[in-house]
């Protein structure tokens, strides 16, 4: 907010809405009924990954390394593909939209507003550790 008053609000909710999570996990869904892939991957989960008991840990890697076949079958088809792409242009068309609508409610005379992310209060951050985001450098 500058001295003009204005604000903007970006939730976590309207990101959620603008990349359709909730519509492409029903399609993963669906897709991993149809194929059998769910029932592969509960499967799975029977057995530990972190087991230090020898046979135990053997069979876990048995198990996974004969659903690998079935699965890659199934992640390398083309609609798994598609859905993905799809996900990364809704991604990409969100944070685009996104910036606009920051430069639209913040622009001044015509000139464009200056960005600037990071820590906000260094009370707040004093122990923690700062993380950057990969999807806005």
């Amino acid at each position: 907010m500058y001295d003009g008053g204005k604000t903007f609000k970006y939730t976590s909710k309207n990101r959620w809405n603008a990349l359709e999570i909730e519509k492409y996990s029903k399609i993963y869904e669906k897709m991993k009924e149809e194929y059998g892939i769910k029932k592969i991957e509960t499967g799975l989960s029977n057995y530990s990954c972190k087991s230090y008991v020898y046979n135990t840990f053997r069979k876990y890697l048995e198990t996974k390394h004969k659903n690998i076949e079935k699965q890659s079958d199934f992640y390398y088809k083309d609609l798994f593909r598609k859905v993905n792409y799809r996900k990364y242009i809704n991604k990409q068309r969100s944070e685009q939209k996104l910036v606009n609508n920051i430069k639209k409610t913040f622009s001044r005379d015509g000139k464009d507003p200056l960005i600037v992310m990071g820590k906000t209060t260094k009370a707040f951050y004093a122990y923690t550790m700062y993380r950057t985001k990969k999807a806005f450098r």
